[in-house]
């Protein structure tokens, strides 16, 4: 139900993403007041392990940041 497009550049990435709002509807109604989206690039160099890259701090844990990635309607 969503669309990205990811552009790398120097030093990093540019990533747009898009989620319909009739899809947040379907998951929690017509009268949902607030989403939480964290959006994950897997960055693989050759040879090297890979590492995950986070849009917001993670929820979880001892560094999480309270309402991290939430938006209000």
């Amino acid at each position: 139900p969503w669309t990205y497009a990811i552009r790398r550049q120097t030093g990093g990435y540019t990533i747009e993403f898009s989620l319909p709002l009739s899809y947040i509807e379907a998951q929690q109604g017509a009268d949902w007041s607030e989403v939480r989206i964290n959006l994950g690039l897997q960055d693989t160099d050759h040879g090297e392990k890979p590492i995950s890259l986070w849009w917001r701090p993670s929820r979880f844990g001892a560094k999480a940041v309270p309402d991290s990635g939430t938006f209000l309607r």
